[in-house]
């Protein structure tokens, strides 16, 4: 599991990265732990852990949320926020935690796996910087509906179920929505065709979505399986590792039900009225020459 000496900063270099109050002792600050609305764990034999927030320009980022979950992320259990100098502080019980750091959609959200230790000393966590995500970047409240669907569905909603030593999903959020962009794209192209964005698509055909996206995630994870396989052989031992065969069978199975699925509801989709008479171009223009049209 990850500790703070895995990460590169230290107090002084992160000290160095954002401007702090000189002379500033964190006996000062802790003061402001009983201040704080955000609940916290208030049993004295807790830790006291602290950390700090920065932004793309590394920054200190005010108002960030720092958020203590159990470990499969399924209960969010501390929560505070960074102050002015982007420092946070907070006292929790000795344990593993699942951390997640956030602002608001204009930046990344991060998230790691941390050990809380039992010390009686201050437990300091290393600095966490939030990106900035263009428009064109950000993941929209639809889109994390579908990451979440994928999870579940690609068993990829447990970061320790994969690889203890480094805690992580298999895909990346934004992986997740490029499979359920490519998936709805492909719907959209099958005849009847459709030019359904993926926040305006009918609640009947979400389950589509997610099939298919799930389709293009085993066949993207097949193919990075594929450069990793090798065959070992030392003193009668044989290692065969060959799991592309595993992700290309899951999603031969999935495609086929969404094939069907596909064509089921595409066959059986009515186009809205309106759309049968809405012209292609903004308007038709008929000229004074007998029997010629013309599209201006």
């Amino acid at each position: 599991m990850p500790t703070k000496d895995d990460f590169p900063e230290n107090i002084a270099e992160r000290d160095n990265v954002v401007s702090h109050q000189p002379g500033k002792e964190f006996a000062q600050t802790e003061a402001n732990l009983n201040l704080s609305p955000h609940p916290m764990a208030a049993d004295d034999s807790n830790i006291l852990v602290r950390g700090m927030v920065v932004d793309e320009n590394n920054q200190a980022l005010e108002g960030a949320t720092v958020a203590f979950w159990d470990q499969l992320r399924g209960k969010r259990l501390y929560v505070t926020q960074t102050e002015r100098n982007g420092e946070w502080f907070l006292r929790v019980p000795s344990d593993q935690y699942y951390l997640a750091f956030h602002k608001d959609d204009l930046y990344d959200e991060v998230g790691y796996i941390m050990i809380v230790p039992q010390t009686d000393a201050v437990q300091e966590f290393p600095t966490v910087r939030l990106d900035f995500n263009p428009p064109e970047f950000r993941i929209t409240p639809t889109e994390k509906y579908y990451i979440k669907c994928l999870r579940a569905l690609l068993r990829d909603d447990n970061p320790n179920a994969w690889d203890l030593d480094e805690p992580g999903y298999l895909y990346k959020d934004d992986q997740l929505v490029i499979f359920a962009h490519l998936a709805l794209n492909d719907v959209n192209s099958y005849p009847r065709k459709t030019n359904y964005a993926l926040n305006e698509i009918p609640p009947q055909w979400r389950t589509l979505v997610v099939l298919g996206a799930s389709v293009f995630g085993l066949i993207s994870r097949g193919i990075l399986e594929n450069q990793n396989q090798f065959d070992y052989s030392d003193s009668g031992l044989t290692l065969n590792i060959k799991r592309a065969d595993h992700y290309r069978s899951s999603s031969d199975a999935i495609f086929q039900k969404y094939v069907e699925a596909k064509t089921i509801v595409k066959a059986h989709w009515k186009v809205a009225p309106y759309a049968l008479i809405r012209p292609s171009v903004p308007f038709h223009v008929r000229s004074y020459a007998p029997r010629q049209w013309r599209i201006r």
